[in-house]
């Protein structure tokens, strides 16, 4: 990718992103490594499963109304993911930023975008897997709120699924940002009012925090 001119952007466990250009179009190039202990044809079988699996969560979340990068192509050879680059900063940065200037309201704006997000995730039936401010951007030119990063999504109807979404996100925030139970508040007071099953996500997610507690106590 370097060669063809991308910017790495990060790297972790499961592969490297690049900033990219596609046709003149800002692009984000997600390329998954190769499983060296695994056998190749099942490597390739499982690389393939999980790259199809993000382009399916991506389409469908998007064809709901979700703002998604838009999907640009596949390429199973590679391990590549193209998509569009959203210029604008992650929800993380966003609040650290109001922190800063203790600007608590439009903290709140921010996390209740985030809770109609995943709202309209979940009411379309897949979960996103690693629901982190991270995982969340604010587009610089409309304002809008984008999630990002579907590379552990997957379908379920079960409301317990959703309230491990949640309670991963939860947990994100309480190690991340000072003011969190402002911002978990005002995304479950959204999550609530927009999501089909809300009751019994919210349900499940407190037998999810009290199954996480009882992790905490026993070690």
């Amino acid at each position: 990718m370097e060669a063809l001119g991308g910017e790495l952007l990060r790297q972790g466990a499961e592969g490297r992103v690049y900033a990219f250009s596609l046709f003149g179009r800002p692009c984000i190039v997600k390329e998954r490594f190769a499983k060296r202990y695994r056998h190749p044809t099942l490597d390739e079988r499982l690389t393939r499963s999980r790259l199809n699996c993000e382009a399916r969560c991506i389409t469908k979340a998007a064809a709901a109304g979700l703002r998604t990068p838009t999907l640009y192509g596949l390429d199973y050879t590679t391990g590549r993911v193209y998509m569009e680059r959203i210029i604008g900063h992650t929800i993380r940065d966003r609040i650290a930023d109001l922190q800063e200037k203790a600007d608590t309201s439009s903290m709140r704006v921010l996390a209740r975008d985030m809770g109609h997000c995943v709202a309209m995730l979940h009411n379309t039936g897949l979960v996103h897997g690693d629901l982190t401010t991270s995982n969340f951007m604010q587009e610089d030119e409309s304002g809008d709120v984008v999630m990002i990063d579907f590379g552990l999504a997957y379908a379920t109807l079960l409301p317990e699924d959703m309230a491990v979404d949640i309670y991963v996100l939860e947990r994100a925030v309480e190690s991340t940002h000072r003011e969190a139970e402002t911002l978990l508040d005002a995304f479950r007071g959204a999550y609530a009012a927009k999501a089909n099953k809300s009751r019994e996500v919210l349900a499940k997610l407190e037998e999810v925090r009290a199954r996480g507690r009882k992790r905490v106590m026993v070690g």
